[in-house]
């Protein structure tokens, strides 16, 4: 008697399905990818670019109180902060609107683009009026300095 299952034939196994070209789907996700990417990358250069004249005054301020430091000047501090905030300004609002602002317009100004605490208020208003002041021991430097780079930090 023969064995029934020698006459069987083998197993075909179909052809392995090769990685390329790829399926649309994976095109389309690959595509995705790639404009999501460049999309992000292209915010994050503009963010960085737009906000370089906030970390140049940061840096600008540092200088200012390391000179304050060795001068022990607080009306040369006083005045040079003030400068430097009218330059942040005009960079962001324009020469057209800040040049013209002094006084009580330009402590106006600085407290409607303030972004912070009703502190920061006070302490702009005096550093603004003490400028034109004999006696200005009223402020303390450590409340100019965070309340300068506050601004430069979050104004509107």
């Amino acid at each position: 008697m023969q064995n029934p299952l020698s006459n069987l034939r083998d197993i075909h196994l179909p052809e392995s399905v090769d990685w390329w070209p790829p399926a649309i789907g994976w095109w389309i996700l690959l595509i995705s990818i790639v404009i999501v990417a460049s999309v992000i990358i292209t915010i994050t250069v503009r963010h960085h670019l737009k906000n370089h004249y906030r970390r140049d005054a940061l840096v600008e301020l540092t200088t200012l109180t390391a000179k304050y430091y060795q001068d022990n000047d607080l009306a040369n501090y006083l005045v040079a902060c003030n400068i430097l905030l009218k330059r942040v300004a005009i960079h962001a609002y324009g020469k057209h609107i800040v040049a013209k602002l002094s006084g009580v317009s330009w402590r106006d100004f600085l407290i409607q683009k303030n972004n912070q605490s009703t502190q920061d208020d006070y302490i702009l208003i005096a550093m603004t009026d003490m400028i034109y002041q004999q006696d200005i021991a009223e402020i303390q430097q450590e409340n100019i300095y965070h309340c300068v780079k506050n601004w430069i930090k979050n104004h509107k």
